[in-house]
C-alpha cells in the first residue's frame, strides 16, 4: 500500500513519517512547498490533489474546512479507500461547535470528508503540547509568562503520542472508521505547565495574570479576531468550571500504571497520551473501544497498539 502524508514539516506528520517508513511501508510525502523528493498538494487549491492521490490508498490528512469536499472527491475518484484526519477534540469539549471558530472548520472537515465513499477515522486531540513555545519570547526576557488564565485546566497531549495513534489507525485495520479523542493523562493548568518549564530549565519563571485585551495585544502575531475571542472564553470556563471540564474531557480512562510504554523520552510535557474513543455514531457502530499500549517484544522501539471490545461502562 502507499500511504499519503500531507503537512510534511508538520509535528505530527514527521513522527507519522517516522514510523511508517520505520515499518517498511511506502509513502508519499506531500507539501505545499515540496521537496525534490516529495509530491505538490497544497490543501487550498484542488488542482494539486488529483497527482498527489494517484496511486494511493490511504491518507493522513490535516483538517481543512473549505476544499475537504473537492478532497473527497478526488480520493473516491483516485480509488483511495481510507482517510485519517488530524481533526481537534474541541468538536465534542466546546458548547456550540456549529458555530465556535474552535471546533466549527474541524467539524466541517470531518462532515465533507465522511460524505464521501472512503473510510474516515477521525483523530480529535487535545491541546499539543507544543503550544507552550508561544511563551518562548517572555520566558527569555524576562523569565515570565502572562496569561489571562493561568489556572485553566486543558488537556495538553504531546504530538509524537497523536503520531503514534495515526500510525496504528493506518495500520490495523479494525480502527477504521473510529472516531478518537485523544488527551494527555490529566488536566494540567496553564501554570503547571510554566512550572514544569521552570523545573526543567532550573530557573524561576513567574507566572502573571494580565487582563483579555493585554493578551491580545501580545498574541496579535498567532491568534486574532474571532478565534482570540473564543479561545479567551473557553480558558476562562475551564478556569471557572474545571471540575465540569475534567469531566467533559473524560480523563477516568486507563491509568499510568496500566499503560506503562506510551509515551518516550523525548516528550518534554506530557510523556502519556490517554486516547479514548468518542461513541460510536448514531445507527451503527461496533460499539465503543477501550485502547491499551503494550509492549510485545517483537518491536521495543514501537509498542502495539491493542484494541479491545468492551462496554460503555468499563471505558467510562
Amino acid at each position: 500500500m502507499t500511504v499519503l502524508v500531507t503537512g510534511a514539516r508538520g509535528a505530527v506528520s514527521a513522527g507519522l513519517l517516522r514510523h511508517l517508513t520505520g515499518a517498511g511501508i511506502n509513502v508519499r510525502i506531500a507539501s505545499s512547498t515540496p521537496q525534490p523528493d516529495q509530491t505538490l498538494l497544497n490543501l487550498h487549491d484542488p488542482a494539486t490533489f488529483a497527482t498527489a492521490l494517484r496511486g494511493v490508498s490511504q491518507v493522513f490528512l490535516y483538517a481543512n474546512a473549505p476544499t475537504a469536499a473537492d478532497f473527497a472527491t478526488a480520493a473516491a475518484t483516485a480509488g483511495v479507500g481510507h482517510i485519517v484526519v488530524l481533526s481537534s477534540n474541541a468538536v465534542t469539549t466546546v458548547a456550540d461547535p456549529d458555530v465556535n471558530p474552535m471546533a466549527a472548520p474541524f467539524l466541517a472537515a470531518e462532515t465533507a470528508l465522511r460524505a464521501g465513499p472512503a473510510t474516515v477515522t477521525v483523530l480529535r486531540p487535545g491541546s499539543f503540547s507544543s503550544n507552550a513555545r508561544q511563551w518562548m519570547h517572555g520566558i527569555r526576557a524576562k523569565r515570565a509568562v502572562d496569561l489571562p488564565y493561568p489556572a485553566a485546566r486543558v488537556d495538553a497531549v504531546d504530538e509524537g503520542d497523536v503520531a503514534e495513534v495515526a500510525y496504528h489507525t493506518l495500520t490495523d485495520s479494525g480502527l477504521r472508521g473510529a472516531t478518537l479523542n485523544l488527551t494527555g493523562p490529566d488536566a494540567i493548568s496553564l501554570a503547571e505547565q510554566a512550572h514544569a518549564l521552570s523545573a526543567a530549565l532550573g530557573e524561576t519563571i513567574t507566572v502573571n495574570r494580565i487582563t483579555r485585551e493585554q493578551w491580545k495585544q501580545s498574541a496579535n502575531q498567532y491568534v486574532t479576531g474571532d478565534y482570540a475571542e473564543a479561545l479567551l472564553n473557553y480558558w476562562q470556563a475551564l478556569e471557572l468550571h474545571p471540575a465540569d471540564q475534567h469531566r467533559r474531557f473524560g480523563y477516568r480512562g486507563p491509568t499510568r500504571d496500566q499503560l506503562p510504554h506510551l509515551g518516550s523520552p523525548q516528550h518534554r510535557h506530557v510523556p502519556l497520551t490517554t486516547a479514548r474513543p468518542a461513541p460510536p455514531p448514531t445507527g451503527g457502530g461496533a460499539g465503543p473501544l477501550r485502547y491499551r499500549w503494550t509492549d510485545p517484544g517483537q518491536r521495543p522501539d514501537l509498542p502495539t497498539f491493542a484494541r479491545d471490545r468492551t462496554t460503555q461502562s468499563t471505558v467510562l
